[in-house]
């Protein structure tokens, strides 16, 4: 054996409903939010539920919240209308000295077959 390449696939596991894109910018949940705050997919842009349990690219839903609060209008879920609020199995503390598990992805190692030459 020559070589030996190894890669990953990830992606978010959102719930139970089967949501695979976001209701705000109706994108994959795999791929980048359109608001042009993102560069890659994945910690660059995670995904966020609410309280009601659906999820959210987190810099659509933070644009939506803003529009609404720019209206002078109350922040809710722009599917099911409940008030808005983080869903508290989502909640990330800001503090520096503790290690965070990112519960709401599912890392799946892609072995490829190996390359093996001939030696002459």
């Amino acid at each position: 054996m020559k070589e030996w390449k190894l890669t990953a696939k990830w992606k978010w596991h959102v719930g139970e409903h089967g949501d695979q894109k976001c209701a705000v910018c109706r994108v994959d949940f795999e791929a980048t939010c359109n608001t042009g705050i993102c560069k890659f997919p994945g910690d660059d842009c995670p995904v966020i539920r609410g309280a009601c349990k659906h999820p959210f690219h987190l810099h659509c839903i933070n644009k939506w919240l803003a529009s609404l609060e720019e209206n002078r209008q109350e922040k809710v879920c722009p599917l099911c209308r409940q008030v808005w609020s983080i869903n508290s199995e989502d909640e990330i503390e800001n503090n520096s000295t503790e290690t965070i598990e990112d519960t709401n992805a599912d890392i799946q190692f892609v072995l490829p077959l190996p390359t093996f030459a001939r030696d002459d």
